[in-house]
């Protein structure tokens, strides 16, 4: 319902299942989350790719919409592969005539795999929501 969104913000997000909870890129997955997915959805793994998925499906309805989007990933991250998720989302929007705005964090924490770190720039996504979130707002 991108009618009813104003913006989005996500810290690194999962944008392709098959990547994290499915493990079946370069991510360690879940195997446990994955069945919990499949369930829900009603699929075999045999029946999944990326048109199955709503977050790749929509991109062209997102772009069309113009949504100000803003991701913040870890560029080491091996939990959710940032390549096989926010930079695949930003290529879909791409190819829609649409972008996003990404903060990049070299690095996240050892012991997290790489998914977790200190924000760099809390001001700035306070900053784009406050912007985006109220169109009342200047």
């Amino acid at each position: 319902h991108p009618d009813q969104v104003a913006a989005i913000y996500a810290d690194t997000p999962v944008c392709e299942p098959r990547s994290w909870p499915g493990g079946l890129g370069s991510g360690r997955g879940s195997a446990a989350d994955w069945s919990r997915l499949l369930d829900a959805h009603g699929m075999t793994e045999a029946k999944t790719t990326p048109k199955d998925y709503p977050v790749l499906r929509h991109a062209s309805t997102l772009a069309g919409q113009r949504l100000p989007i803003l991701h913040i990933i870890s560029e080491d991250d091996i939990i959710v592969p940032p390549h096989e998720n926010a930079l695949l989302w930003q290529q879909a929007l791409q190819r829609h005539g649409h972008d996003l705005d990404l903060i990049r964090v070299p690095s996240g924490t050892k012991a997290s795999g790489g998914h977790h770190f200190q924000h760099p720039e809390p001001d700035r996504v306070i900053r784009f929501i406050l912007k985006h979130g109220n169109p009342r707002l200047p």
